[in-house]
């Protein structure tokens, strides 16, 4: 469905603002949001930012997030905290951004999709659907909703905006970005604590299971895929599935032993 147009004279605003832009003022760093003037909203209401991460991934679960935040709190976020694109801040400033975010923000909720939900309903439709649950749970009013990228269904006929790199320009948007990313990549290390060899073989904690990284090319090439990953990608595809998926590929591979780590421990079948 195509994005509402928004009738500005009939929404409260200091200014109005054209074509869905935000005036800015931004920090050395033009990736960092510092005080945004929003785009304005109707009364009884908050805007909600919705992003997600992990979306273009080859393995692993998608994370999504939405966020509401306070225009106060917004104009008063504590230097050293950095809220803007997640992906171009450091883990540690992610990890510091995700803690005020939490202890701050009105609302915010996360929802995860699997790989099997992935698979049904194709990435963009897990991608709505895990929004709307999110936005499900929300008991305060909402007046408006802003979206990362370019596509969104609606959702009980609010308004709903779509913004291109949003997660650079919004602030709901960008915190969003930040728990999501925050979230996924924790669960990544996770597995790599759980199972030594999916960072052994195929990169994970480098990549983080995106497919731009050689390591996980390579690990395709020689390993084949895991349980967790995604079956509808054409180098999934092309590398087929291991002969044993029961095992979770993780059993370990006598050429690549280390003996000076005791980590790599053959796995239980399940």
């Amino acid at each position: 469905m195509e994005d509402q147009e928004i009738d500005w004279d009939k929404l409260e605003s200091d200014e109005k603002l054209n074509n869905y832009k935000e005036k800015i003022n931004m920090e050395d760093d033009p990736n960092i949001i510092k005080k945004p003037i929003l785009i304005p909203t109707q009364k009884n209401g908050y805007v909600v930012g919705c992003d997600e991460s992990h979306r273009g991934c080859w393995a692993g679960p998608l994370y999504v997030s939405c966020v509401s935040m306070k225009l106060e709190v917004q104009k008063n976020v504590p230097k050293g905290i950095k809220i803007g694109d997640s992906k171009k801040l450091s883990a540690v400033a992610r990890e510091r951004a995700y803690s005020w975010i939490i202890e701050n923000a009105l609302e915010y909720y996360v929802e995860i999709a699997d790989e099997k939900e992935i698979e049904e309903k194709n990435i963009l439709g897990a991608t709505i659907a895990c929004w709307h649950r999110c936005l499900d749970k929300f008991k305060h009013s909402i007046s408006m909703i802003k979206v990362d990228g370019n596509q969104f269904k609606n959702y009980k006929n609010i308004l709903h905006v779509c913004i291109p790199k949003g997660d650079s320009l919004v602030f709901e948007i960008s915190s969003a970005s930040i728990l999501a990313k925050t979230l996924s990549d924790r669960h990544i290390r996770y597995l790599c604590r759980m199972y030594p060899w999916l960072d052994v073989r195929y990169g994970f904690l480098k990549n983080m299971t995106y497919g731009n990284d050689l390591k996980h090319q390579q690990g395709l090439n020689q390993y084949k895929t895991t349980t967790f990953h995604r079956m509808f990608y054409k180098p999934c595809i092309i590398a087929g599935k291991q002969s044993h998926p029961a095992i979770l590929f993780l059993e370990e591979p006598k050429d690549e032993k280390n003996e000076k780590d005791d980590k790599y421990k053959k796995i239980k079948t399940i």
